[in-house]
């Protein structure tokens, strides 16, 4: 994923190619206000911390490392069901890049040779089998959202999340589910989404 820090401190990630997503935004008040941006690996933001007194890392002594964890900008953790919900932004993150990294690169893993320089590149990119099993878990994490906000009655936000589901088997458990915790407003909605 191509990654880019702006002066303000915010971290975005260009996800396959079709738009940049900010994924970090440092608040003033913290430690790592002043994060310099060196790479990204596994999904997490690998940098340095300058000295408070300093305006950039130092080159002798070398800092230490830092890594910061994808943490998407003005959505504030606190809440278990938004937390939740930022999981599986980042779920579904993580798997449109992922299917992104697939299409373009599959190639190359099947090719490349261990002695090859830019195998390791290859290496991790997740075959079809993986994928499948990555989109199940977004679209678990999505349903189960879902669940929760039918029982709660909010079916605008239920909504929303079920015009995000790909799968046909994830759209016939949000019926079910509606039937069965009596959400009549929400079942011919659902339905709808099923005959597009």
């Amino acid at each position: 994923m191509i990654v880019s820090q702006d002066s303000r401190g915010i971290i975005r990630g260009l996800t396959g190619f079709k738009q940049w997503v900010p994924l970090y935004l440092t608040d003033e008040a913290s430690k790592a206000a002043k994060f310099w941006l060196i790479g990204v690996h596994d999904y997490n933001f690998i940098g340095v911390i300058p000295e408070k007194d300093e305006l950039e890392p130092a080159v002798n002594p070398r800092p230490a490392i830092k890594v910061l964890k994808i943490k998407f900008p003005y959505i504030k953790e606190d809440d278990n069901e938004i937390k939740k919900q930022s999981e599986v932004m980042k779920s579904q993150l993580v798997l449109d890049h992922e299917r992104f990294r697939s299409n373009q690169w599959v190639n190359y893993k099947i090719t490349r040779e261990k002695t090859d320089n830019f195998y390791t590149y290859s290496d991790s990119i997740l075959d079809k089998l993986e994928l499948v099993q990555l989109e199940e878990n977004v679209e678990k994490g999505i349903v189960q959202m879902i669940q929760e906000h039918v029982i709660a009655g909010e079916y605008e936000k239920a909504l929303i999340l079920a015009s995000t589901l790909k799968k046909m088997k994830s759209l016939d458990i949000c019926l079910f589910l509606c039937n069965n915790l009596n959400a009549t407003p929400l079942i011919p909605k659902i339905n709808d989404l099923i005959e597009v």
